[in-house]
Parts: structure tokens; C-alpha cells; sequence
């Protein structure tokens, strides 16, 4: 009995595997495999195109996916997907990931052989969007205490914010303020200092701007700085105060503006507010535009077959006419005269011709006789 058992087992078993291996491994077709295609791609100022000339692979089938590297269109936004053969059927549906891999996702179309090759133009266009605009408004309030001599500082100083400060000039009641900016980069840096009541800028001393971006250390005082070209700066200057603008401004760049103002008097402190207007404007990340274009091969006509050109025909032959062959003229009869006359014939002459006219005499009369005979009715003998 367990040999019976085990023999239907191994039989069975058999019928399995010979089973699957006459049904084979189930065609699951070519899913992601590549598109066989030939690309060559132009590049004019923001647009990128690429010609792609394809055919699927022999395996592939409706519900398979096929791909094409793309790496020129990385990054692009694809609106319309729909993938058309040269045929002009719609046989899939493309999605393009954002390293310019193109995915096409194949339809029940792409069986026919007649719509498994073409042609598409895959276009990305930069499109222009605008910026994000940032302008920073920071107010420095420069404060020095009367008869104060500067000594050593002590912190690090926030280059992220604007900073003031003054020193006296000593023994005289003269300030000497120093502005110092944000780090950049900014497209244009504004400082307004206006002069409080009581003190006046010296602007015949002139106002110095310098930048640097490098600082110290330990105390994050500016260092290696260099006058700042003199295109880039505009300076407004009175007694009520001054007014400086300088574009663009480096990355990581920091400017400062000094200038000298005069007071009241060295016995009081010295207070002075500064605005800095910092401004700059980020680019958007550039938006990419991609489209899919086919290039549609219309199919060849069916030759019509041609209809005969009717051939005319020939006019009809005028026949020649036949020229009437003239009536032959009446002979004359000459009348006989009773007497012949007398010619320069001799006697044997005459003598013939008395006969001849004698016996044609004889004739016409018999002939005239006959034709005038009258006609017996009944058959009567003559």
C-alpha cells in the first residue's frame, strides 16, 4: 500500500513539473526594459530638444513598461504623456522622473505590429519665473559716553545684523562713527545716518566706504579691508546728514561707511542712529517645461486603378467625290441635200457616194416603217 501511495506521489509529481514545463514561464513581456532608440539632442539658449527614433523591443506587450534615459531633460515637467507611434495610434502613456528617465506604460495598441516604431521630439524649455525679493530694514544705534577712550573688546560681533560705533576725537567735540553692514550677498546695501540735533557731518573730510570678508578670530573685527570701487558706490552728503548706497554686494562681502560728525560738546554722550537697508532678490528654481511631439508617417494610398482616357475618334473620312464623267455630246445628223453639190471629186467618187446615200435612204425608211407598225390585239396573224 505505501508503494502504491508512493508511486501516485512520484506520479503525480510528475505530471506537475511536466505540466509547467509545457506551459512555459508566463510572458510577463519586457517591463521595464529599454526602448530601443536612437537619440541625438540640440541645445539653443533655455531649450533642449531631442530626437528620438524608436521601435519596442520584440517582447514587449500591452501592459508592459519601457524606458529611455533622457538626461538632458532632467528635471523637466511633463504635461501631455501620451506616446504616439508613426502610425499615429496612441500606444502608451510616458511619466518623466526627475533624472530624465522617460517611463512609457504601453496600451492594448502596441500589439499591432504596425504601431510598435516612430519618432518623437522631446522639448524642455526653461520657462522664467519670478524671484523672492528680501529687503532687510536694521537699525544701529551708535551710543559714546562722553570722554570714553576705546579699549579693548570683549565678545564676538554678529555679522548677520548691522552694527555702529563712534570714538572722540581727542579734546574736541568730534565724533568720528563707523557703520558696518550685514554680511552679503545683496544687490544693494542703503545707509542712512541722519545727524541728531546739535551735530552737523563733515562731509569736506569725506566719507570713506570699504569692504572685506574677512574677520578676526577671537573678536570678529574686520580685517583686510580695501577701499570699494567706485562705481559701485553712491554717496549723498550734507550737513544733516549722509547717505550712502553700493551694489552689488558680494557674497559673504561686508561694508563700512565712516564718516566724521561735529557736536554740541565733549560732555555729553554722543548718540547717533544709523538704518540699513539691506535688499536682495532670489532666484526661483528655473521651472522646465517638457513636451512630447510624434512625427506622424501617413500611410501609403491604395493606387487607384487609372480609368481608360477614352481616345477620341477619328473624324469621319470625307469621301472623294467622283467627278461625273461628261455626257457624250449628240451626234449631229447632217441633213442629205436632194443634190449633191458639185466638188472637185471626178466621176467615180460621185457615182460611190450616190450609192451610199441611195442605200442609207432605203434603211431609214424601212427602219421608220417598222417602228410605226401598229399592233394586232388577240393574237391575230399579221
Amino acid at each position: 500500500m505505501m508503494t502504491r501511495a508512493r508511486s501516485l506521489q512520484l506520479g503525480l509529481s510528475a505530471l506537475f513539473v511536466a505540466g509547467a514545463v509545457a506551459c512555459g514561464t508566463p510572458a510577463w513581456g519586457a517591463a521595464g526594459s529599454a526602448l530601443v532608440a536612437q537619440t541625438t539632442t540640440s541645445i539653443e539658449a533655455s531649450t533642449t530638444t531631442t530626437e528620438v527614433v524608436w521601435t519596442l523591443p520584440p517582447d514587449a506587450a500591452p501592459g508592459d513598461t519601457v524606458t529611455v534615459a533622457l538626461p538632458d531633460h532632467a528635471g523637466g515637467v511633463l504635461g501631455d504623456g501620451r506616446w504616439i507611434s508613426a502610425s499615429g495610434a496612441l500606444i502608451g502613456h510616458a511619466s518623466l522622473a526627475a533624472d530624465g528617465a522617460l517611463s512609457i506604460h504601453l496600451t492594448d495598441a502596441a500589439a499591432e505590429p504596425g504601431n510598435r516604431s516612430g519618432r518623437t521630439l522631446v522639448t524642455t524649455t526653461g520657462v522664467a519665473s519670478p524671484g523672492t525679493t528680501t529687503s532687510t530694514g536694521l537699525r544701529a544705534l551708535g551710543h559714546l559716553p562722553a570722554g570714553e577712550v576705546p579699549g579693548e573688546f570683549h565678545g564676538t560681533v554678529d555679522r548677520t545684523t548691522a552694527t555702529k560705533y563712534g570714538a572722540w576725537f581727542p579734546g574736541l567735540p568730534r565724533v568720528e562713527w563707523t557703520v558696518e553692514t550685514p554680511r552679503g550677498p545683496w544687490d544693494v546695501v542703503t545707509v542712512a545716518d541722519p545727524a541728531p540735533t546739535g551735530a552737523s557731518v563733515d562731509c569736506a573730510a569725506g566719507v570713506a566706504v570699504r569692504s572685506t570678508s574677512r574677520t578676526a578670530p577671537e573678536t570678529g573685527y574686520l580685517i583686510d579691508l580695501i577701499p570699494v570701487a567706485s562705481e559701485r558706490v553712491a554717496t549723498t552728503c550734507d550737513t544733516s546728514g549722509v547717505t550712502v548706497s553700493v551694489t552689488p554686494v558680494a557674497t559673504d562681502e561686508i561694508l563700512e561707511v565712516r564718516f566724521s560728525s561735529d557736536v554740541a560738546n565733549a560732555t555729553d554722550d554722543a548718540v547717533n542712529v544709523a538704518t540699513v537697508t539691506a535688499t536682495r532678490t532670489t532666484d526661483a528654481p528655473a521651472a522646465r517645461a517638457t513636451t512630447l511631439r510624434p512625427v506622424i508617417v501617413p500611410a501609403p494610398s491604395a493606387t487607384p486603378s487609372g480609368t481608360p482616357t477614352p481616345v477620341p475618334a477619328p473624324p469621319p473620312s470625307t469621301p472623294t467625290p467622283t467627278p461625273t464623267p461628261p455626257a457624250p455630246p449628240t451626234p449631229t445628223v447632217t441633213p442629205v441635200a436632194d443634190r449633191l453639190a458639185t466638188t472637185g471629186a471626178d466621176g467615180a467618187d460621185i457615182g460611190a457616194m450616190a450609192a451610199a446615200g441611195l442605200l442609207a435612204l432605203v434603211a431609214g425608211a424601212a427602219a421608220t416603217g417598222g417602228a410605226r407598225r401598229p399592233h394586232r390585239r388577240g393574237g391575230d396573224p399579221a
